[in-house]
């Protein structure tokens, strides 16, 4: 079972993942690597790309400026002088469902460990 990230903005929810690799697939079409290399010259931007692959599967007509005012509110509407929101958090999730995308085998199938030896 594909597990998904929920972002709730002014009332709109925006659900952020993959379900299964042809997801992930479409995602590095649309420059997800580029957009990973790139992180460090425009970490800001960068952030924002990264929200739009995230989402890609469920809102696929979002833009980037889209994905920065969507960033803006939730960060405005779930911060206080107690919490903040922690934005990299979602980057990671996004990272993390494309690496464990891209190496798992589709279906529900057992993953055979790989052997870890010490030298």
């Amino acid at each position: 079972m594909a597990k998904f990230m929920k972002l709730e903005v002014e009332g709109k929810e925006y659900l952020i993942g993959f379900s299964n690799r042809a997801s992930v697939l479409k995602t590095k079409k649309k420059g997800f690597m580029k957009v990973l290399k790139d992180m460090d010259d425009a970490p800001v931007e960068g952030t924002a790309k990264i929200l739009q692959l995230g989402l890609l599967e469920k809102q696929p007509d979002i833009t980037v400026k889209e994905c920065n005012e969507i960033l803006d509110k939730y960060i405005a509407e779930n911060s206080d002088d107690e919490e903040a929101v922690d934005i990299g958090s979602i980057s990671k999730f996004i990272i993390e469902q494309y690496t464990n995308f891209s190496g798992v085998p589709d279906g529900k199938k057992k993953v055979k460990e790989i052997p870890i030896v010490e030298m």
